[in-house]
Formats: C-alpha cells, sequence, structure tokens
C-alpha cells in the first residue's frame, strides 16, 4: 500500500481496511475492540488512540505499527527517522547492532546522554516489516 502522508490516520487505517476487504467488525474482533472503537478511529474522533489498540490494528492490517504511532503523536513524528527504523527492522540483530555502531561512531555528540533506545532490545518486536 502507498502511503499517502497527506491522510489522516483514521483514512489509512480505513483505506488499508477496505483494500484487504475486512469489515469493521472483522478489524475489530482481529485487533480486540468494538466495531465501534474502530469506526470512531476511522473518523478521527479520538485525539490520540491507545498505543496498544494501534499496536494491534497495525498487526491486523499488516502496517508498521510506528507509521500508525507516528500519525497518533505517540511515536516517531520525524519521516527520516521513521525511514530508518524500518530499515532497521528489515536488519537481524548483529547488522543492527552493527548500524548502531555506525551511527554512534559517525554522530557521537547527538548520542552523548542517551541511556537506552529500543533498537538494542531483539525482544521488543520493534518494527512490522510487512509494510
Amino acid at each position: 500500500m502507498a502511503i499517502n502522508y497527506e491522510e489522516t490516520l483514521g483514512q489509512i487505517i480505513k483505506r488499508k481496511r477496505l483494500q484487504l476487504g475486512m469489515s469493521l467488525r472483522d478489524l475489530a474482533k482481529e485487533a480486540g475492540v468494538t466495531h465501534v472503537a474502530i469506526l470512531r478511529i476511522e473518523e478521527d474522533k479520538y485525539k490520540i488512540v491507545d498505543p496498544k489498540i494501534l499496536t494491534a490494528i497495525a498487526n491486523a492490517l499488516h502496517l508498521d505499527r510506528l507509521f500508525l504511532l507516528s500519525l497518533n503523536g505517540a511515536g516517531v513524528e520525524d519521516e527520516d527517522i521513521r525511514i530508518i527504523a524500518r530499515a532497521a527492522g528489515k536488519l537481524n540483530p548483529e547488522q543492527r547492532q552493527q548500524m548502531l555502531e555506525m551511527l554512534r561512531g559517525s554522530f557521537a555528540e547527538a548520542f552523548k546522554n542517551t541511556s537506552s533506545d529500543d533498537l538494542d532490545d531483539t525482544e521488543d518486536e520493534y518494527l512490522d516489516e510487512r509494510v
């Protein structure tokens, strides 16, 4: 699915749901919420959607959860950072560690006083690679 960065969170979810031939109830069942909640999300009725619900919706629709979270105001907002994060999600743990070391080496000043980051946590399923 080509992403249109002008679309709202609700519009993207609805378009992907329809593309997959899913009803509101189908998506609601997959995400573990009511169909009314899905409808309200698609109509952009909520200022912020619970990140756990968005993660469940992302999984059900095979979308990048960080992208949905960023549209929700609860995740990464910078498009360049999302691209880097998606790329990191396609690497094995060893490659991700190399990437992180390269970034830290090249941009040491930016990494000063950073105590942790999710890219080191291979158990976290940081990204959904199915985008």
